[in-house]
């Protein structure tokens, strides 16, 4: 066994290192190994080998995990595809949901209030969902003679050509200053 020792020189950034038998190891690298020093040597040889085997054997199943997080990868990819596909077909077969046409409506105010109870609660939605028309109003009186009332649950789509937010037509409705009312309804 040799006995080491390192001393760095801050001058120069190097590093000595020198052992207590120094001049032994040269003639030791000269000579044979006797016999007493062979199996230490042996089993070092036998160490690095096993180190070098465990290495290759984790390598190997480091590639083998890779692989298998590849596949599993890939398995999810294929199925996101198949779900995809299947989505798709039934978008083809189911038939397309027929829009409601808009229906417009005009009526006078005869200065009465319009007589509607409105959802305003639908942000950076279009329209305002009508949630009761009211006994009274210019509503109610459009309604006692109108082919086609409006009801409960429609929504106004247009005030006075104005289309927008709940907030955007009730601001239309506001400021009309006609004894008439336009409204697109669905």
């Amino acid at each position: 066994m040799f006995a080491c020792c390192a001393t760095v020189d801050d001058n120069t950034s190097q590093i000595e290192i020198t052992t207590a038998e120094a001049a032994v190891s040269e003639k030791s690298l000269s000579t044979p190994p006797t016999a007493a020093e062979e199996p230490v040597v042996e089993e070092k040889k036998e160490e690095k080998q096993e180190a070098k085997t465990d290495e290759k054997i984790e390598a190997k199943e480091a590639l083998q995990e890779a692989k298998t997080d590849e596949k599993i990868e890939e398995a999810k990819a294929g199925e996101k595809i198949e779900e995809k596909k299947e989505e798709d077909k039934k978008e083809e077969e189911t038939p397309a949901a027929v829009e409601s046409p808009e229906i417009e409506v005009s009526f006078p105010l005869n200065g009465k209030p319009l007589g509607l109870s409105l959802d305003l609660a639908n942000p950076g939605g279009m329209g305002a969902k009508i949630i009761r028309v009211k006994e009274e109003g210019a509503v109610a009186e459009y309604n006692k003679t109108a082919a086609t009332p409006v009801k409960d649950g429609q929504s106004i789509m247009e005030v006075l050509g104005t289309r927008g937010s709940a907030q955007e037509l009730l601001e239309a409705i506001k400021a009309n200053k006609t004894d008439k009312m336009t409204l697109k309804l669905c």
